[in-house]
């Protein structure tokens, strides 16, 4: 046991910090989950720094030397450093509100103490802090300190807990909780939606199953229907047809990935197998849809998924204000944006009559992320945000690199022997959050940050290590 607690705790630990805004959003508010992601990243980084993954024949003081040395010279760790700097600034300059100008009789939109700095609307800043505290230990983790069976329990544990809390919050709808079912009707008014970090988890979960496979996790695939059809419930229920459509797709792609992966290491028979275990792991939420959800209800999202364009022009036409709104608002902001959360002043103050004949009255985000990131950030703090993609992808493509080269002058089958599927989830992920950005704001959510950056950084680690250097193997092979 004790054997088993220090090869993957800190994957079980990483994993619970990554998911824990997802999994605590039904029960808590912002400024609690806030207060309960920097406490997880307090452990998370003990564990980071105490019980990394050891190498061959290496002793643990000389791992905790070498992932804490792998940090200090890491460029990602100093930028994401200065990322939660930035929240943390933006969390403290505050001032953003409605004010009323007694002397011109008019609101107006009040600047923060600070104008030269980053601000924000009160209460908006807290989360957004916590979760660039928890991205500095997130990705410090994945990136030096997770072996090759470590980075597999990673997504294993992640994908468990998701589909946790997609049964539970499933469950509590069905409680009639108003909190639950407001975000299962993925009204376009809040276009966030936390169905894209379940689609996220779901993505992690089929990536993990040749993995578990391979090493022969046959205890631990009894969770699979949890981990696998869990993720794909919060999916379904919990963002609208588009959005689950293209995880869909991409969740198509990714599975042909590992049944590739898992015929061509392990054995013929593997692939048919992982093929079985994951279509009976769908039938959990397929179950409960058709059992459980109310016939209304699961019969509207169906009918969603019947109609094959996913936008009407009344869609269209709020989208086309919304952007309009905010390329005005980054136009007289360029740098810093109006603040963060400001948006739904932003709608306010520069929405006419016209506007307002086409916007639902409870409006608060836009219907393209990054137009309202530009708006609410400004070209510094949009930087900000995909700043530590740059880095990943450089890691990734010289990773990938590497492994071409190795594999240079043998056939392509052992190519994609060398290449597990959790390799190619990096670019999953960035296409699924890339495109979706164009169309809601989930891919701004705290929750799909800490989930998606992570699981970048998974991505590149996980390319196999040249043979030059394969004494550097960890002992979690």
């Amino acid at each position: 046991m004790q054997k088993f607690i220090s090869k993957y705790g800190l994957a079980a630990h990483l994993a619970i910090l990554a998911v824990a805004p997802l999994f605590l959003f039904p029960f808590c508010s912002g400024n609690a989950i806030a207060n309960a992601v920097l406490w997880l990243s307090l452990f998370a980084a003990i564990w980071v720094l105490m019980e990394p993954s050891r190498r061959l024949d290496e002793m643990l003081h000389d791992a905790r030397l070498r992932v804490a040395g792998a940090i200090a010279k890491d460029p990602v760790f100093w930028l994401t450093v200065f990322l939660a700097a930035a929240a943390a600034t933006a969390f403290a300059n505050d001032g953003i509100a409605m004010a009323y100008d007694a002397e011109n009789y008019v609101w107006k939109m009040s600047a923060p103490a600070a104008e030269i700095l980053p601000g924000s609307v009160a209460g908006s800043g807290y989360l957004p802090f916590a979760a660039a505290i928890a991205l500095v230990v997130l990705l410090q983790g994945c990136r030096h300190a997770l072996g090759k069976a470590a980075r597999i329990a990673f997504l294993f544990v992640l994908s468990l807990a998701a589909g946790i809390s997609a049964a539970i919050a499933a469950i509590l709808g069905l409680c009639g909780n108003g909190r639950i079912l407001a975000l299962a009707a993925c009204d376009l008014a809040d276009a966030s939606f936390c169905g894209f970090s379940y689609g996220l988890c779901f993505l992690a979960a089929i990536c993990a199953l040749p993995g578990m496979f391979e090493r022969r996790w046959t205890k631990a695939m009894v969770f699979l229907p949890i981990s696998l059809g869990g993720s794909a419930l919060g999916l379904f229920l919990f963002a609208p047809a588009r959005v689950s459509s293209s995880f869909a797709m991409v969740a198509v792609l990714t599975l042909a990935v590992s049944l590739a992966y898992a015929g061509a290491k392990l054995s013929y028979s593997a692939a048919p197998k992982c093929l079985i275990f994951c279509g009976f792991s769908l039938i959990l939420p397929a179950v409960f849809v058709v059992l459980l959800l109310p016939e209304e209800m699961w019969q509207a999202k169906i009918a969603e998924y019947m109609v094959w364009t996913f936008s009407t022009a009344e869609t269209e036409n709020v989208r086309a204000v919304l952007s309009g709104i905010a390329s005005g608002a980054w136009s007289d902001n360029p740098w810093l944006g109006t603040g963060l959360g400001s948006f739904p002043l932003d709608i306010r103050f520069r929405a006419d009559a016209a506007a307002w004949a086409v916007l639902p009255p409870l409006q608060k985000t836009a219907l393209d992320g990054w137009r309202q990131l530009l708006a609410e950030r400004g070209i510094i703090g949009a930087a900000l945000f995909v700043s530590p993609l740059a880095l990943l992808a450089w890691t990734w493509f010289h990773r990938l690199a590497k492994a071409a080269i190795e594999a240079f002058g043998r056939s392509f089958h052992s190519f994609v022997r060398a290449t597990n599927p959790v390799c190619w989830l990096g670019v999953a992920v960035v296409a699924i959050a890339a495109a979706g950005g164009f169309c809601d704001v989930s891919v701004l959510r705290p929750d799909a940050t800490l989930i998606a950056w992570p699981l970048i950084a998974v991505s590149a680690s996980s390319f196999p290590i040249p043979k030059k250097n394969a004494d550097e193997e960890t002992t979690e092979k």
